[in-house]
């Protein structure tokens, strides 16, 4: 997965990372859980958090951020800097941070449903 530089809210972003060994291959995360959170702040709440869709032994981690979860996150602002985080939990309860960034969250301007 390339980091985001963009979200546009009212959009479908499929987002899958690998977890690879130094090596590059695959490392079987049966078991194991992950959280993607989009926050506009480090103070504030999470306005997205979703669950990833886990293939385990081919390491694959799958998050969908939906268009109905970001509709309205801007209130009345037009674009905003938001926070988006991903960590990866495994079977003993330790977790991994695997991507902590900063996102352009813009407003899209021909919203779903729009004719």
């Amino acid at each position: 997965m390339q980091p985001l530089s963009k979200l546009y809210t009212n959009s479908h972003y499929p987002l899958t990372l690998i977890y690879k060994d130094k090596d590059g291959n695959p490392i079987d995360i049966t078991g194991y859980t992950s959280k993607l959170v989009l926050r506009p702040s480090l103070s504030s709440n999470s306005v997205v958090t979703k669950t990833a869709t886990i293939d385990g032994p081919n390491g694959k981690i799958s998050f969908v951020i939906e268009p109905t979860d970001t509709v309205g996150i801007l209130g009345e602002d037009f674009s905003s800097k938001f926070l988006i985080g991903a960590t990866l939990t495994n079977t003993d309860g330790h977790v991994l941070t695997l991507l902590q960034t900063s996102v352009e969250v813009v407003e899209n301007i021909v919203p779903a449903g729009d004719d």
